[in-house]
């Protein structure tokens, strides 16, 4: 990966501030295009999620991951917005944290 290489050049450790894709088909294409629209797809957001993970799985030069956007009162199978909570992909964020993936 670019970034590993970058890392080991620089030596510092690696903190991804903002990870999230919205809940929408095709949400990992343009992930910061916050107006977009579109139907609910929480498969699509959850292999996001599952991608992220995969690829970052293990890697000791990742110290730290912000996920975005974790809202109150949003959220659940019918939310298109970035936040994970109440979606599938809670779930996988929860397994990665609790060591399960």
């Amino acid at each position: 990966m670019e970034i590993v290489e970058w890392q080991r050049k620089i030596a510092k450790p690696i903190i991804f501030t903002e990870i999230g894709y919205k809940s929408q088909p095709k949400g990992c294409v343009d992930p910061w295009h916050e107006f977009a629209q579109g139907a609910p797809d929480m498969e699509s957001q959850k292999k996001c999620y599952e991608a992220f993970i995969k690829a970052w799985h293990n890697e000791e030069v990742l110290v730290g991951v912000y996920f975005w956007n974790w809202s109150d009162g949003v959220g659940g199978v019918d939310d298109t917005t970035y936040t994970p909570r109440g979606k599938p992909a809670a779930d996988i964020i929860r397994m990665w944290y609790e060591g399960d993936t």
